[in-house]
């Protein structure tokens, strides 16, 4: 018995505190997961914890997920708009364990809510260092900039990457 519970438990789906809370009369969650991109310019951003931030990607989703392998160059977050006719601002979150380089946890930022219907935008994090594989809660959030008040939040499970499948193809269709 106590063998099937295990097993239960491990096809459930991420451990820790995976999971997905949206205000669905505010904003849609149209994605969720890996994403190959496209290349960029990294440039400074001191109030991060690596320092710096990726400008110009595009993202391409690839797999749909809430457990996120710590392997460097994976990309994981989301993709969201407004359910509105019209484009806001709100406040981008990502908050992640600490990094040994750094005590900064979060990355706090102004990002476009675009409406209903309109392209998505994305809040997402690419592994560029080893340092900043840090397995456990990655949390990417949407706030009311006004309240603070989160209107979307997904939290990954970010685990160790040692016998995780190298199922994240960045030629060819996404993988299901």
């Amino acid at each position: 018995m106590r063998t099937l519970a295990l097993a239960l438990a491990l096809l459930a789906g991420p451990a820790l505190g995976a999971g997905i809370v949206a205000d669905k009369d505010r904003v849609e969650l149209v994605s969720h997961g890996l994403y190959c991109m496209t290349d960029g310019e990294l440039v400074e951003a001191p109030e991060t914890a690596s320092g710096t931030v990726w400008q110009g990607r595009i993202p391409d989703f690839r797999h749909r997920t809430l457990e996120v392998p710590a392997r460097t160059g994976l990309t994981f977050g989301i993709e969201y708009r407004g359910t509105g006719p019209i484009e806001t601002v709100v406040t981008g979150r990502t908050a992640h364990p600490p990094f040994d380089v750094s005590p900064i946890t979060e990355y706090v930022r102004p990002v476009p809510l675009p409406p209903a219907g309109a392209a998505p935008s994305f809040l997402l994090y690419t592994f560029d260092f080893p340092y900043e594989e840090v397995p456990g809660e990655w949390t990417f959030e949407v706030l009311d900039a006004l309240s603070g008040t989160s209107i979307l939040s997904v939290t990954f499970a970010v685990v160790p990457d040692e016998g995780q499948p190298p199922f994240l193809r960045c030629q060819g269709p996404p993988v299901a």
